[in-house]
């Protein structure tokens, strides 16, 4: 009886320990193997040897190209599972608004981030007061996200849907949204040094408050945006399609800014303060110290 339980023991560990269950069946096959192949080669040693080494030669070029190929698929696999799960934990937890779904969300995008994935399905997630600068979100799908509060120094959208998207409070410096859909995007208060906006869809976006310094607007569509009380510091516009006057004349300054002729004459005609007045000493003054805070918070 005793003995029946330390051999019980000894093949529960071989079982637990894949390394000496392989070992063990090695040696067995081993031992199987010679003993019947041994009265084939008694007589001839040589020939035994060669047969070998043939063999080996053979073992090598099957763990060349099998192993190898095998090796790739399993890590192929294993990334699948990888991203299958971290998009699957997102999907879980997308409509859930609390600091633990944002961090939890934060995580997954690392993750998939780390494999290569940009194109990562975030709409109506949870992205409040998060990190994400740097992050490569191109393509992406953020329609309904909300990223108040969250600091995006040069994080990449480009190419990303950001319909209806919340930016209120968040820091833009240097984020790249170029080619980008924000139509009815809000961008409240939102802060930011050469954020690039070129050929983007600004339908509706609101920038009221907004604090942008030497912002990329080229080629964009601006029908209905608002800038309400918004300082702009040599933004360039040129090649804006939608935009009036009307929209900028309710910006609370404007210093230095890039507009198409036919623009800029419909501003002289109808709301001249916008070149003359918002070009004022004291007006390049507040901007420049607006710009060294915001280049201290980088």
């Amino acid at each position: 009886m005793q003995y029946k339980k330390k051999l019980q023991k000894i093949l529960d560990e071989v079982a637990e320990r894949p390394l000496y269950t392989t070992t063990g069946v090695f040696v067995v096959a081993a031992v199987i193997v010679f003993i019947l192949s041994y009265p084939l080669f008694k007589d001839d040693p040589d020939s035994y040897v060669k047969s070998v080494m043939i063999e080996a030669h053979s073992m090598l070029f099957d763990l060349a190209i099998i192993g190898i190929l095998l090796l790739w698929l399993n890590n192929s696999g294993e990334k699948r599972v990888r991203i299958r799960r971290c998009i699957d934990e997102i999907d879980d937890i997308r409509f859930w608004k609390s600091p633990e779904a944002s961090y939890r969300i934060l995580a997954n995008v690392k993750r998939l981030l780390r494999d290569n994935v940009t194109k990562i399905d975030l709409n109506n997630c949870y992205l409040r007061n998060l990190n994400l600068n740097f992050a490569n979100l191109k393509g992406a799908n953020l329609n309904y996200a909300d990223l108040e509060q969250s600091t995006l120094i040069d994080t990449n959208f480009v190419y990303a849907r950001l319909n209806q998207a919340n930016f209120n409070d968040t820091n833009l410096n240097r984020a790249n949204m170029s080619n980008s859909l924000l139509s009815g995007a809000s961008m409240k208060r939102t802060k930011g040094i050469k954020t690039n906006f070129e050929k983007a869809c600004l339908i509706k976006a609101d920038f009221q408050d907004a604090f942008l310094i030497e912002a990329n607007f080229q080629d964009c569509d601006m029908s209905g945006a608002e800038f309400e009380n918004a300082n702009l510091y040599m933004p360039d516009f040129r090649g804006v399609k939608g935009l009036l006057p009307e929209q900028l004349s309710r910006a609370k300054m404007i210093v230095k800014p890039k507009f198409d002729t036919e623009l800029e004459s419909e501003i002289n005609q109808h709301f001249p303060e916008i070149l003359k007045n918002n070009q004022s000493p004291h007006n390049v003054r507040r901007a420049d110290e607006g710009e060294n805070q915001l280049s201290r918070s980088v």
